[in-house]
């Protein structure tokens, strides 16, 4: 499949026409899995694999593109240096079509590419909206850059072609008449002879000036709010009067910049900031990165050196003092430190030998600066970052090769170099590449770890919780799939945080990447060593660029693969649960974390006990602890002395799990009894043998009461993920520490009955679910009888043999609160449920008429659990690719499968799917059941 899919690409490449070359031309991942009848996921697959193989070449835009990568080089006669590309306009850089005059227009603005990515993206935007931009609203406190990014923007519409070369480029700054609205309407709009006193001509207004180019409206919120209403004509339809005629309508095309140093919400009309659709949020001097203010320091002394045709030489602790001093103001008052530094010296200069160069230093500072300075530095031994050096500056405004240059070498680029260098070595040693993979993921977890421990983004901001928000939900998304669900599983919690806090850190960056045969070297080892890995990554990826239009390199995805990778490593399934326990603030914490670190594997759990703690304290939190993991393969306590000897008797899991207490514990026994378990040994085994090596005191207890655990089973009809969603929300309302809630799948629980693992594992109480898998002696209870209340009395009944009689009442009151019908589906889909709820109820109503039957209210809360899960499945593109029978079922029910399409065709096109015959088998069934 992979070889036609390439086939295929190639000859669509082959017909692309040189001179008319468009990004059309290539061949969509959509495009290609309808042609070969091939699921859309699995030609994604098959293309990506290609990409990394050198064979495609890659456009990331919306949709992607894939063109065939030696075909367009021997049509161009160019080598292309890549397989990825951010644009087509990237690779009509890199094959030599058009001069790369576009992509640097914003290289003047120091933090473009790290910083400022997102704020530039958003003026591109805006600027570039057909048919004459947005406007939009530059925010910022003073000093930060506003001007100087609009007139950027203007730059930029003139090179894009957007606007005409001659395009004007007019400031108007509304604080010259915020207490004269008239004044506003004149200077904006014009007036005519005799429209006020003192108008002896006819003049034209700023509007009319920036015709065919761009109006900057800087301090907009001096405007008063008359001044504003008065632009919402304009605004909206493009037209105005000048003052002093109302007779004549004149009109202009003129995009329109905004800017304030105030909150937009609180400086503005509502009815204003409505019209401003892009609101572009600058950082202040103190929120850039170290680098940056590094960047701006000197090519500022770099301009000044180009005009006062000087050499200047920069003493160290010079940029140690403006990079600590400038954090109080802004870019413009760090530009004037510059210029005042500058003067000095050139005026001291002038006085004594004339010479050509000029040698700053922190003398030629104000002396109110330099003392608040040189307090904080005897405060802090420390504080100076730099080891005393010049730093020559030369006339043409190149900074001379300084070793300060490589202490904000980037992070991201270290890593990247010290994962290829590690491959580099493991290669020419010729290791088995588990070991290679083991050591370098542990490498990239603590880096990932500090990345997040150091970092100081809010993880409250909304960029942030979007893209948190959308991990996730590509994780339980993909947690339904078998192929992915083993890679996943160590992902849940803070690993989604600090997984989140890479992907938002890493798109915000732009590293070269050198040596690309050593990183395709790389990249293809991955791939074949964590290949399940590296397909989801690259999915993930894919979804975070077509979704928010972030970038990644090829080696982020790579930092990501080994992440995952470390984590799953980590984990031991199914595990006896190992406890430390012992005296003092850290003494149980640290014996594990060297235990785990040494063995590579998150084995031991601490609690540390200070002495002032009662036992009671801590057996409650070992219960609280056991209460929520899995014991059924036993558990060892590892204990210092005393009172914690005779823990064990007050713990819960003795009733069903073997537990064993060693006393005298040390990070030794810690480490023989972790590589013991590892090996598989039992619980006995494992304490047997630790006792003939280190003669620890230990007791072992085995249940009192032969008896498995109580459970609840949740299953549906389509699957182990709706299933599992059930659970989440039935362990919400009972009590689940007497009773645990297991999903399970529908198919295995018909078909092998009683014969399944779950019923030797658990003493079942009853099943839940969206269909009845007739288990004998098993109670069944439909999920739509538990939202509409019906089976509530039914499920206290099974439940109060096993609760205490207090929990009872709280039990169903949780039902109550997380059993409603919007709760169910708000848990169940990521759509949102009450418009979800308004398109099913419509299309509902039609299939009972069509097919002539009327459903009850427990079988159509049935039906939009079932459809709301399949809507989500068709938007997600995982559809149910299986169905029993499937001809069959064409064949004998063409009626019924023609009433589903057409009660569902309004669905398909707003949800923008189409509903393939297995999922209408599964309606069939659903309608069957209840109906019968």
């Amino acid at each position: 499949m992979k070889t036609q899919i390439l086939q295929l690409v190639e000859q669509s490449t082959k017909e692309v026409n040189p001179h008319t070359f468009d990004i059309e031309d290539g061949v969509e991942t959509k495009q290609l899995s309808q042609l070969l009848v091939l699921e859309r996921t699995a030609a994604s697959r098959y293309l990506n694999t290609l990409v990394k193989e050198g064979k495609l070449v890659k456009i990331n835009s919306r949709p992607v593109y894939f063109f065939h990568r030696q075909t367009l080089e021997k049509m161009f006669n160019l080598p292309l240096e890549t397989n990825e590309f951010r644009s087509f306009f990237d690779l009509e850089v890199a094959l030599g079509l058009v001069e790369d005059l576009k992509v640097n227009v914003f290289e003047e603005l120091i933090g473009w590419d790290r910083s400022l990515i997102q704020q530039v993206e958003q003026c591109k935007a805006a600027i570039s909206y057909p048919p004459k931009g947005l406007p939009f609203l530059l925010a910022g406190e003073s000093g930060v850059g506003k001007s100087y990014l609009a007139k950027l923007v203007h730059h930029y519409a003139i090179i894009q072609g957007i606007l005409k070369s001659d395009a004007p480029f007019v400031t108007l700054n509304c604080a010259e008449f915020a207490n004269n609205p008239e004044l506003v309407t004149a200077n904006l709009f014009g007036y005519t002879k005799g429209a006020f006193t003192g108008a002896e001509r006819d003049k034209k207004g700023v509007i009319e000036k920036a015709n065919e180019g761009i109006l900057f409206l800087d301090e907009a919120h001096r405007l008063t709010p008359e001044g504003q209403e008065k632009l919402f004509l304009f605004m909206d339809q493009g037209i105005y009067h000048r003052l002093g005629d109302n007779e004549e309508w004149r009109a202009a095309s003129v995009r329109l910049i905004f800017a304030t140093t105030e909150l937009p919400g609180k400086a503005f009309l509502t009815t204003f900031t409505r019209r401003i659709p892009i609101i572009v949020e600058l950082p202040s001097l103190k929120d850039r990165t170290d680098y940056e203010k590094y960047q701006m320091i000197t090519s500022f002394y770099q301009s000044e050196s180009k005009e006062i045709k000087r050499e200047i030489v920069l003493h160290s602790n010079v940029l140690d003092f403006l990079m600590d001093t400038s954090r109080a103001g802004n870019i413009g008052a760090l530009k004037n430190a510059v210029r005042y530094s500058c003067a000095k010296a050139y005026s001291e200069a002038l006085e004594t030998d004339k010479k050509l160069r000029l040698e700053i230093s922190l003398k030629h500072f104000p002396a109110d600066d330099m003392h608040k300075y040189m307090i904080d530095k005897a405060e802090n031994e420390d504080h100076s970052q730099f080891i005393d050096h010049l730093i020559p500056i030369n006339t043409n405004g190149q900074l001379y090769p300084d070793p300060y240059t490589s202490k904000y070498k980037s992070d991201l680029e270290k890593v990247y170099e010290q994962l290829l260098n590690k491959y580099s070595e493991f290669a020419s040693r010729q290791e088995h590449h588990q070991l290679y993979i083991d050591r370098v993921s542990l490498y990239v977890n603590d880096y990932i770890d500090k990345l997040v421990f150091y970092s100081d983004l809010q993880e409250t901001r909304i960029e942030f919780s979007v893209i948190h928000q959308f991990v996730k939900q590509f994780i339980s998304l993909k947690s339904d799939n078998n192929f992915s669900a083993g890679v996943l599983s160590s992902l849940s919690g803070n690993t989604i945080i600090a997984f989140t806090h890479f992907i938002f850190y890493s798109s915000n960056q732009r590293v070269t990447i050198k040596e690309e045969n050593r990183v395709l070297e790389f990249i293809q080892f991955l791939d074949r060593t964590c290949q399940k890995e590296w397909l989801i990554i690259n999915e993930l990826m894919d979804g975070l660029t077509q979704t928010f239009n972030l970038h990644f390199s090829v080696m982020d995805k790579c930092i990501l693969v080994l992440f995952i990778n470390g984590l799953k490593n980590q984990q031991v399934k199914e595990s006896i649960q190992c406890l430390v326990v012992a005296h003092g603030f850290s003494t149980a914490s640290s014996i594990s974390n060297v235990a785990n670190r040494l063995l590579g594997k998150h084995i031991f759990k601490s609690f540390d006990m200070p002495l002032q703690v009662d036992t009671l304290e801590i057996i409650r939190r070992l219960n609280d602890y056991l209460d929520a993991v899995d014991t059924s393969r036993g558990v060892i306590i590892f204990v210092d002395m005393g009172s914690l000897v005779d823990v064990q008797k007050k713990l819960n899991c003795l009733n069903n799990s073997t537990v064993a207490v060693v006393n005298n514990i040390t990070t030794q026994i810690a480490i023989d009894a972790g590589e013991k378990l590892l090996k598989g040994l039992s619980v006995n085994q494992i304490v047997e043998e630790i006792t003939l090596t280190h003669k620890p005191q230990y007791r072992i207890f085995h249940p009192r009461l032969e008896k498995r655990p109580k459970a609840i089973i949740t299953t549906c009809v389509t699957g182990i993920g709706t299933a599992v969603k059930i659970k989440e929300l039935l362990e919400k309302s009972v009590d689940g520490k007497h009773i645990q809630v297991v999903a399970y799948d529908f198919l295995c629980l018909k078909n092998n009955q009683e014969k399944e693992s779950v019923f030797q594992d658990f003493d079942v109480i009853c099943i839940v679910g969206t269909a009845n898998p007739e288990i004998e002696n098993v109670s069944f209870l439909p999920l739509e009888d538990i939202i509409s209340g019906h089976e509530e009395e039914e499920l206290m009944y099974l439940l109060k043999p096993h609760v205490e009689e207090a929990s009872i009442q709280k039990i169903n009151n949780n039902l109550i609160k997380h059993f409603s019908l919007q709760s169910v589906l708000n848990h169940l889909t990521i759509l949102n449920p009450n418009q979800l709820m308004e398109h099913l109820s419509d299309a509902l109503e039609l299939l009972q008429n069509l097919i002539g039957r009327r459903f009850s209210n427990a079988t159509r809360i049935s039906m939009y659990v079932h459809l709301s899960c399949l809507i989500e499945r068709l938007v997600t593109q995982r559809p149910i690719d299986s169905y029993p029978n499937l001809e069959t079922f064409n064949q004998q029910q063409e009626e019924f499968i023609q009433v589903v399409r057409q009660a569902f065709e309004s669905i398909e096109k707003t949800y923008s799917i189409t509903i393939p015959l297995t999922e209408i088998g599964y309606i069939y069934d659903m309608v069957k059941i209840k109906v019968q």
